[in-house]
C-alpha cells in the first residue's frame, strides 16, 4: 500500500504505508519504463533535480541521517527508484554485498568492502570490463549516451519543473549543459 504524496507532468512520487520504514519512498516516471536507460527527453532531463529534491523530501520529513537509492531491475515491469531513509539501528541493511563484509585499508587510506562468500576478482578482469564500459562511449559524441546518441546536441537547454514535498510546490529551473569532452 502506497499513497501518492508528489508528482510532475513526468514523474510522481508515492510513499509506502505499510513496512518497516517509515518514510520510505517510490520516484517512477509516468511514462512506462523499465529501466533508468530508457529515460529520454525531460524525464533524463529532469531525473538528477527531481531525485534529489525528493531524497530531501525524504530526509527531512523522516529526520533520517542519510537517504539511500535503491533501483532494482529486473524482477518489476516499471521503473521505481526505491528512497529509503536510514536512522542508525533501523531495518535497512548498509551492506551492496552478501555476506559477511570484511573492511580493509589500502594504502591510500581508502577503505574497501568485500565479502568472505565472495572473493575479489582478478584485477586482469575488472580492468578488460571497465574498458568495455569506456569503450561503449568511444564512437559517440561527448555528453550522449550509448542508448541516446542524439542527446549530445552540444546546446543548452532549460526546462522547468514543480518539485516539492508535502505539498509544498516551488517552482525550479533545470539548466543542463552538454559540453563536448576531450
Amino acid at each position: 500500500m502506497r499513497v501518492q504524496v508528489w508528482e510532475d507532468p513526468h514523474w510522481r512520487m508515492t510513499t509506502a504505508l505499510l513496512g518497516e520504514v517509515p518514510g520510505f519512498s517510490f520516484l517512477e516516471p509516468k511514462r512506462h519504463i523499465r529501466y533508468l536507460h530508457e529515460l529520454d527527453g525531460a524525464e533524463a532531463t529532469t531525473f538528477g533535480a527531481v531525485l534529489a529534491e525528493c531524497m530531501c523530501a525524504v530526509k527531512q520529513a523522516t529526520d533520517a541521517e542519510l537517504v539511500y537509492v535503491y533501483v532494482f531491475g529486473g524482477s518489476f515491469d516499471h521503473l521505481h527508484v526505491h528512497l529509503a531513509p536510514h536512522h542508525e539501528g533501523g531495518a535497512l541493511n548498509d551492506s551492496m554485498i552478501k555476506g559477511e563484509v570484511v573492511e580493509t585499508e589500502l594504502d591510500s587510506g581508502a577503505i574497501v568492502q568485500t565479502s568472505e562468500d565472495f572473493p575479489l576478482r582478478p584485477e586482469v578482469e575488472m580492468r578488460k570490463v571497465a574498458d568495455l564500459i569506456r569503450g561503449s562511449w568511444d564512437s559517440q559524441p561527448a555528453g550522449s549516451s550509448p542508448e541516446h546518441p542524439e542527446s549530445a546536441s552540444g546546446e543548452v537547454e532549460t526546462r522547468s519543473a514543480a518539485i516539492g514535498s508535502a505539498g509544498h510546490t516551488r517552482l525550479r529551473r533545470i539548466t543542463v549543459s552538454y559540453t563536448r569532452g576531450p
